[in-house]
């Protein structure tokens, strides 16, 4: 039997595949901590310029002679919180390096992307997620011992790199259970996710200097990695799919023992024989035929849409409201509740129609914020409250778009694809910081653009493919169905080294995943 039939037989409670599901899915707790934790240690505090002139001491509030702190004999902050910009005076001119540091962590995922995901497809998604997670708690320890800006930029965007360790561990969870609770293992992230925002805005309104929220997180990240090591084994359908059987048939036996299961006295795991192409699936696989070319172009700026816009639009929740640590918390508290409706939506609906009808809420969400009138959205506090639920919608989308990725993507390159999207997803994320300034053009023109690019992403989805219930892809091939394997025994599929030698349909996808924001470098 294959691997889910094996869950069906040794696992038909689920105890034990909800246990994977939890110590895997846990991660995304310690990832909100280490992902948007510039948003409260990148604080900027009232502060005041002070420059000795003729007649005593001249004074400027929030601002620097000529704009510049050269003019300054002395910067005096007002608040009993220190912030990286309280401690390295990253005011005025240099305000812009305080959205740098977070600009420089989205370029680490997006240069990580590509080199880590692929070694989880090589070696294996455990012992991936291990490494990049144990390295990266190191790492932002060591955050805490910095002596200058410089240093602290150089470890955020290395500590950006290691943070792709997320997809193996996504792949991973997603692997070690049975087609019935895929859907559970994304609602189980974003749920983390959710709690870890919260968990941040707490932290940091209980502490008063940045490097204990640094410690914090570090403590967090070191403790998932133990949970891994300890509760979590290698993925069965891995390593099936690299000829070893024998081991997972190990891992299959110790989900019965959990679960106190007796296997059947003709258990035994069986590799599906699947029809070679002539070479092996890898990154230039995908783009071989339109039908998966077309589907990961449109997956690439699916993800770059959502990483710009739940970033922004958690980022734009900070500055909202009487109370910035009240309103960050309020913007992860609202994803939460929208997992139980999700989660039925996906098993009634299917993934596709729920991405795209939940997004088209979102995009409408925000651009309604530019579109009403200034003295209903600042009066009634609508802006706030439209923004929470594009944030709500997003944040929902963003799980169904793992959990959609995962299943679109055959075994033999799922953590490849999953680079190849993310890789795009960061290279949108790093202008996130920056979009809030497109308010100085136009007041809350950064929320029309969310919300353009999020509804015409929702419409694109469409094309994708419906996944629903449906057993996860072993190789291309499958993905593509009878029309590729007929090419391929007509020669058709191509070389190694012509992969990129597209038919027409083909080459416009490839040329639209070139124009998609963030995926220009692809």
């Amino acid at each position: 039997m294959d691997v889910d039939d094996a869950f069906r037989v040794l696992d038909s409670s689920g105890r034990q595949q909800w246990k994977h599901m939890l110590a895997t899915m846990s991660q995304p707790l310690p990832g909100a901590f280490i992902i948007l934790l510039m948003e409260f240690i990148g604080y900027t505090p009232n502060f005041e310029c002070h420059r000795q002139g003729p007649n005593g001491t001249d004074i400027l509030v929030n601002a620097c002679f000529n704009d510049t702190t050269a003019f300054c004999d002395d910067i005096v902050f007002r608040s009993g919180y220190t912030s990286v910009v309280t401690e390295w005076s990253l005011v005025c001119e240099r305000t812009t390096d305080v959205h740098l540091l977070q600009s420089l962590f989205m370029a680490g995922m997006t240069i990580g992307a590509p080199l880590v995901s692929p070694l989880a497809d090589m070696f294996g998604r455990r012992r991936v997620v291990l490494l990049t997670f144990g390295l990266q708690a190191l790492l932002v320890a060591a955050l805490v011992f910095v002596p200058n800006y410089a240093t602290f930029a150089v470890l955020r965007f290395l500590a950006g790199v290691l943070q792709v360790g997320c997809l193996p561990c996504f792949t991973l969870s997603s692997e070690l259970v049975g087609p019935q609770y895929r859907s559970r293992v994304g609602l189980f992230g974003s749920t983390f996710f959710s709690i870890g925002i919260q968990m941040l805005a707490l932290g940091a309104y209980v502490t008063t200097t940045w490097r204990l929220l640094v410690i914090a997180s570090a403590a967090l990240a070191g403790l998932s990695v133990f949970v891994i090591w300890l509760f979590v084994p290698a993925s069965p359908r891995w390593l099936m799919l690299n000829g070893r059987t024998e081991e997972a048939h190990k891992v299959m036996l110790g989900v019965a023992r959990a679960n106190g299961v007796t296997p059947p006295a003709n258990f035994t795991l069986v590799a599906a024989r699947e029809k070679t192409v002539g070479f092996p699936d890898n990154c230039c696989s995908l783009f071989r035929h339109w039908r998966s070319a077309l589907w990961t172009v449109v997956l690439c700026l699916t993800w770059a849409v959502h990483t710009l816009t739940y970033y922004g639009l958690t980022a734009a929740a900070a500055t909202m409201g009487q109370n910035r640590f009240i309103s960050f918390a309020l913007s992860g508290l609202v994803e939460i509740p929208p997992n139980i409706v999700i989660s039925w939506l996906l098993d009634k609906l299917g993934r596709r129609y729920t991405l795209s009808g939940v997004m088209l809420a979102g995009g409408i969400s925000c651009v309604l914020i530019f579109l009403l009138p200034g003295s209903y959205i600042d009066d009634q506090g609508g802006r706030l409250t439209l923004s929470l639920i594009g944030k709500l919608c997003i944040a929902t989308t963003f799980t169904v778009t793992y959990i959609f990725t995962g299943e679109i993507f055959p075994t033999s390159v799922r953590n490849t694809g999953f680079g190849i999207v993310n890789f795009c997803g960061r290279m949108a994320g790093i202008a996130y910081p920056f979009v809030a300034l497109l308010n100085m053009v136009r007041k809350d023109l950064h929320f029309f653009v969310f919300g353009a690019l999020i509804t015409s992403s929702a419409l694109l989805d469409l094309l994708l493919p419906e996944t629903m219930g449906k057993p996860l892809p072993k190789t291309v091939g499958q993905i593509v169905g009878e029309e590729y394997a007929a090419r391929t025994d007509r020669g058709e599929a191509g070389s190694e080294t012509a992969c990129f030698r597209l038919d027409v349909v083909k080459y416009a996808a490839f040329l639209l995943a070139m124009m998609a924001p963030g995926c220009g470098t692809s």
